[in-house]
């Protein structure tokens, strides 16, 4: 048979033609969603070029459906698209343990309803909606992914060029081995924890607003940051650094001396109250002879407790914090009063700048402040309480107030460094002192004891309780002493009724003056499935030798540790080994007084607390 030759020729050119086409033009395949049997995504029949996959486009379109109009769902894990197109009515659903990986872009008029799935994209994600659900997005694309403005549950961010518009919403987690851009004038919400490896940070906003407790697991520096959690946010990857505007409108931010909040900015801190604050330490470093003041919004245990600095002399760094605990300086001869329960540290970090300093008192009654005139700063030099601006400069009223002196740039140096409240004549009692305090579970019941060492106008404490350590109900109310100068004891015993010993509990003092002002406590936490140790100590009172017994539960280090009545510790050893333990304190060479037996135990960490009289 004579094969027409021409025929050939002329038909195969547009073949030949599309083919330079497609390799030049990188044409991908592309499938249609039908929904023709189901709504599985996997199912090839509702499909009209099968299943998509890496190298394949998926376009869901309501004019492609077919007469049942069924929109798909995610079914299965692996699941794949080259480029995902979503239009008009159309809604693609995800699924519990169901994962979607677009290699490129997601986009659309129609509907992306991630549910529980997770969804990779590496490419630009410019759906007009976007429900989240309790889903994870991750970004992990090699080129510059543009993200429209979406709220997400869970994002994690794998490519560094991800370009984020305004606003971003994340309720859940940010995570990710990339650094995240902050676009100018931008803001980032975040309702979990942040845990992305960086963020440029441009001129946006930063804003914790989860409903309980963040972590900040990275180091990071923002530009605005806004503390709107009242479960509190934790800072646990390093220093944290603001170089604008700090506002705290609820919560607490926690830090320590190795996670630090660093503020390079003097703009005054906004919105700080007794429900925000920083606990822990807070540093500044834009002080210096322009730019000469600054409050720091320092808290401890549900107290804010400012303290200022101005007048700086020139270039300095400051780190300030606030306890909301007694220190162990001497009073000066005279009949002065020195606080017994509240301090602060401020230690210039660099350069020896002389300031003036403030300290702020927001609750007279807690501060123990009935005359304002009298009131100075004293500061610790070291050991012994000495006024540092001969009576200083206070203002206000009984309620609230502050007082002002000057330092020089050797006494600001020196660290650790401990600001208080002092009263050179005595006459403001500068309040009760709270000592201890602890709980213990056994046999059933919890052993709660406190003491104080001192007492002014106190009417009663209530003992409450929490499963959560944020819900508390009262179990019990115990008399105070009133006023008083002396040691005083108090005990109490939860007997559980009504609740089953698992888990955690928690306990805290609301302590009542005669007037109805009140302040609470330190938390103390009790583990019903590990609980602590039993301590026994004799004699009690106790001359030279002190005996001290307990049973150990794990291998690890515990440490055992005498306090004095002031806090400080006066024996320190570190002891292994496991079953029942024994150790023989000396103490001959301590003066008469109050002390405080401390176990803490290496495997639950619980301190157990029993105090003995040294003769």
């Amino acid at each position: 048979m004579k094969t027409n030759q021409n025929f050939y020729k002329w038909h195969t050119v547009p073949i030949m033609f599309f083919f330079a086409f497609a390799c030049i033009y990188g044409v991908n395949a592309q499938t249609n969603w039908t929904g023709a049997v189901s709504t599985a995504w996997s199912n090839t029949l509702n499909w009209d070029n099968g299943v998509p996959t890496s190298s394949v486009d998926a376009t869901i379109d309501p004019s492609n459906y077919l007469a049942l109009h069924l929109n798909p769902t995610l079914d299965n894990t692996g699941l794949a698209a080259q480029s995902l197109t979503i239009n008009g009515a159309a809604v693609l659903s995800g699924a519990s343990s169901t994962n979607l990986t677009v290699s490129g872009i997601v986009t659309g008029t129609g509907t992306l309803t991630a549910n529980a799935s997770t969804i990779t994209i590496s490419g630009d994600m410019v759906i007009s909606v976007f429900n989240a659900g309790t889903s994870t997005v991750i970004l992990n694309g090699s080129g510059t992914q543009s993200i429209d403005a979406y709220t997400f549950h869970n994002l994690e961010v794998d490519n560094s060029s991800v370009v984020l518009s305004n606003p971003e919403i994340v309720n859940g987690n940010l995570t990710g081995s990339a650094t995240l851009a902050g676009v100018t004038g931008g803001s980032l919400s975040i309702g979990g924890n942040m845990s992305v490896a960086g963020y440029t940070a441009n001129t946006s906003t930063v804003t914790l607003d989860g409903s309980s407790v963040q972590t900040i697991s990275e180091p990071y520096t923002l530009y605005n940051l806004t503390m709107n959690n009242s479960g509190g946010a934790i800072l646990t990857g390093g220093n944290l650094t603001v170089t604008n505007n700090l506002v705290l409108t609820s919560g607490i931010l926690t830090s320590d001396i190795s996670d630090l909040l660093i503020l390079s900015s003097t703009l005054p801190v906004s919105g700080a109250s007794n429900s925000s604050f920083v606990d822990g330490p807070i540093r500044n470093t834009a002080l210096d002879g322009v730019n000469n003041a600054f409050t720091f919004p320092t808290g401890n245990i549900n107290k804010y407790a400012p303290i200022g600095l101005s007048n700086v002399s020139g270039t300095s760094q400051y780190t300030a914090q606030y306890f909301k605990s007694g220190h162990g300086a001497s009073l000066p001869v005279g009949g002065a009063t020195a606080s017994t329960d509240e301090y602060w540290t401020l230690v210039e970090n660099s350069n020896s700048a002389s300031a003036d300093v403030t300290l702020n008192w927001m609750d007279g009654a807690y501060s123990g402040i009935t005359d304002v005139s009298e009131i100075t700063i004293y500061y610790d030099d070291p050991g012994t309480w000495v006024d540092l601006g001969a009576t200083g400069t206070a203002s206000g009223s009984s309620s609230s107030g502050s007082v002002t002196a000057s330092a020089t740039g050797v006494q600001l140096a020196a660290s650790p460094n401990f600001f208080t409240f002092g009263d050179n004549s005595g006459t403001n009692p500068l309040p009760v002192s709270l000592v201890s305090f602890t709980a213990q579970y056994q046999d059933n019941h919890v052993n709660l004891n406190w003491a104080t060492a001192s007492e002014q106008n106190n009417g009663y404490f209530e003992v409450q309780r929490s499963a959560d350590a944020s819900n508390w109900v009262a179990i019990a109310k115990v008399q105070g002493h009133g006023t008083t100068d002396v040691y005083n004891s108090y005990v109490d015993i939860d007997n559980l009724v009504g609740v089953v010993p698992s888990g955690n509990l928690y306990y805290r003092l609301k302590q009542v003056d005669f007037n109805g002002a009140f302040t609470y406590s330190m938390i103390r936490s009790v583990d019903m499935n590990n609980p602590a140790p039993t301590v026994s100590t004799y004699p009690n009172p106790a001359n030279s030798t002190l005996n001290v017994n307990w049973t150990s539960n794990s291998d690890g280090n515990s440490i055992l540790r005498l306090v004095n009545e002031t806090g400080i510790n006066v024996y320190d050893q570190t002891i292994s080994g496991k079953g029942i333990m024994q150790r023989q304190i000396d103490l001959s060479d301590l003066p008469t007084g109050i002390y405080f037996v401390q176990l803490i135990d290496g495997t639950n960490k619980t301190t157990t607390t029993r105090s003995v009289m040294k003769n």
